[in-house]
């Protein structure tokens, strides 16, 4: 597949990460399941939040948040 990049599986995480996003926009990103929920906790009634669970996502290079 040509302009596709082989990521090492090295450098995936195991486990769920985490991003929350204000009005599309990411505020807190690769969080923990413990840090996710202590953020929504945080941000619980507040207009436009919004967030993805990612999981084998790559640990060396950046997210779109």
């Amino acid at each position: 597949m040509r302009g596709m990049q082989k990521i090492s599986s090295r450098h995936l995480t195991e486990d769920k990460v985490y991003h929350i996003y204000l009005n599309d926009q990411c505020i807190h990103h690769n969080l923990t399941e413990g840090e996710f929920t202590y953020w929504m906790l945080q941000h619980k009634g507040v207009k436009g939040i919004s967030y993805e669970g990612v999981r084998g996502m790559s640990t060396n290079e950046d997210h779109s948040c």
